[in-house]
């Protein structure tokens, strides 16, 4: 008897051991605020890369070019793509970092405020564009003059 009671407190203990992680508040918090900012870091690190890669060619096709391996109109060609490549890389690592600045200034009611203004210029665009509706309901565009949604069922009120 004795033994069974020892097991039981065990399976409990470890069911606690295990579940008591996901029990504390505000544990994942952490994990999902910070996921962004790798994924941000990560891709600096990767287009910091391909400027470096873009900067390397650029000095090998001065030197093909000083080799006599190029000619000087290809050498011009050549040099101004990866040129405006490594600009291009310059501006979207400026931008990344701006938007990182910019998040972490911000508080998380203004972070949510800004996403719904986005959403709702978004919408607003969409469907002068297009002409077509979205349910209030379910968000599902409506392109066709209904009177209910084909998604949810709701019915369409003219706004």
């Amino acid at each position: 008897m004795l033994e069974y009671v020892l097991i039981i407190a065990l399976i409990f203990a470890a069911g606690y051991w295990i579940i008591n992680p996901l029990l504390k508040p505000g544990q994942f918090n952490y994990i999902f605020d910070h996921q962004f900012d790798h994924q941000a870091d990560d891709m600096v690190k990767q287009l910091e890369q391909r400027k470096e890669t873009a900067y390397a060619t650029i000095r090998e096709l001065e030197f093909d070019l000083n080799m006599g391996k190029l000619s000087e109109e290809d050498y011009r060609i050549l040099r101004e793509q990866y040129k405006l490549d490594a600009i291009r890389r310059l501006k979207e690592i400026d931008t990344l970092r701006m938007n990182q600045k910019i998040t972490e200034n911000l508080s998380e009611e203004d972070l949510e405020k800004e996403i719904e203004r986005e959403v709702a210029s978004l919408r607003k665009n969409r469907t002068t564009r297009n002409g077509s509706i979205f349910c209030v309901k379910c968000g599902t565009e409506i392109s066709f003059q209904g009177r209910f949604c084909h998604n949810c069922g709701a019915r369409l009120k003219a706004v």
